[in-house]
């Protein structure tokens, strides 16, 4: 595939759709062992070659006896033999070595690269060239703890398809990364100085994974609700607020959430006390949320007694989730009563954790909980 042998990318994923094709076909064949697929069961996620295929392989190289001969250079060419085999590579997997400014240099000249793995490098900057690698398909940045930032030339990776950016100290994810049209996967988890998201990221129509769990990412672009080939988004936690995202943004996202969401609640006047219960009332979570099957909700309220005791019910009811639930988690909640619909015979919910209850007397419902 990365030789074109299966024809140009004509950029609608069809060339990766005939890879998988090809590969079902090999592995049907007994070309492969030790074959682990996705949890749908409709893709390969893993495999090696059958050992029978490395042995036949291994036996036509001792077969073949033809004689062979290295042929002598002239002197002033051999300075050339390293650069000249370098250009030609398509993988480069480099981790726990402390890269120089000349090793940079070098790589920066292997312009025919499809993957680039830098990990634990100890990188502080990325090389302005790096992003003259064209032909890159997948690029690692990941456990650079000291890389702070990226160009706004990183949009010229017009080709990238993966970019992993795990554990870093990223701040900002620059404008650049909306022209990684063709990008399907992109980490960006464990930068916890991060705060925003650039709205050029809406661009990325081709995206089927984001990761931005471990972030301090306070608002999420609109847009990525219409990104219709994302199928899969972690974060956490999701932050609710005036100051934060809508209850609403979910009914765009709701599809792409894994199995388990953390709803982090900030209330801080009665007024946004009165928008958030409305704003659980037309996101209809009970319906949004069936997929799921662990949901924590957690407040951080600023409000004084007085305001507490007379809302705390009314928000919290309107946070339903689906009955089939399995674990349930409520932290700071601080009404007098625990929600009715924790009681429910309706739900299916095996585990309930509670804590930092300060204002609750009565008992956990149905004795399915804990108070910790």
């Amino acid at each position: 595939m990365a030789q074109g042998y299966l024809g140009s990318d004509s950029g609608n994923g069809a060339a990766e759709l005939k890879g998988r094709e090809n590969l079902r076909n090999l592995a049907m064949r007994c070309l492969f062992q030790d074959i682990e697929k996705s949890e749908s069961g409709e893709q390969i996620e893993w495999c090696k070659l059958h050992d029978i295929v490395h042995d036949f392989a291994l036996s036509l190289r001792k077969n073949d006896d033809k004689e062979r001969s290295c042929q002598v250079c002239d002197s002033s060419l051999v300075s050339h033999v390293q650069p000249f085999v370098g250009i030609h590579l398509r993988w480069l997997d480099i981790r726990l070595i402390t890269l120089s400014k000349d090793d940079l240099e070098i790589i920066c000249r292997l312009y025919f690269l499809q993957s680039l793995l830098l990990l634990w490098c100890e990188l502080t900057e990325i090389p302005q060239q790096i992003w003259s690698l064209n032909q890159l398909r997948r690029l690692d940045l990941s456990w650079n703890r000291e890389l702070k930032e990226l160009s706004e030339s990183m949009g010229s990776l017009v080709e990238l398809r993966t970019l992993s950016l795990e554990s870093c100290s990223l701040k900002v994810i620059c404008r650049g990364i909306g022209n990684l049209v063709q990008l399907r996967q992109l980490d960006l988890s464990r930068n916890r100085e991060l705060k925003e998201l650039p709205e050029s990221m809406g661009s990325l129509v081709e995206l089927q994974t984001l990761k931005i769990e471990r972030t301090d990412i306070n608002y999420l672009p609109q847009a990525l609700g219409e990104l219709s080939n994302l199928h899969t988004l972690e974060l956490c936690p999701f932050k609710v607020g005036s100051q934060y995202n809508k209850l609403g943004l979910l009914k765009k996202l709701y599809r792409r959430l894994i199995v388990s969401l953390h709803l982090k609640i900030y209330l801080s006047s009665m007024s946004e006390k009165v928008d958030l219960v409305e704003d659980a009332r037309q996101a209809q979570l009970k319906t949004l949320l069936q997929e799921l099957e662990t949901l924590e909700i957690s407040f951080e309220s600023e409000m004084n007694e007085m305001e507490q005791s007379s809302i705390w019910m009314e928000v919290v009811g309107g946070l339903v989730p689906h009955y089939k639930l399995k674990e349930l988690a409520i932290y700071g909640y601080e009404g007098s009563r625990l929600p009715h619909w924790m009681s429910s015979p309706l739900n299916f919910i095996k585990q309930i954790r509670l804590g930092i209850l300060s204002e609750v007397s009565s008992s956990a419902p149905n004795g399915r909980s804990g108070r910790t």
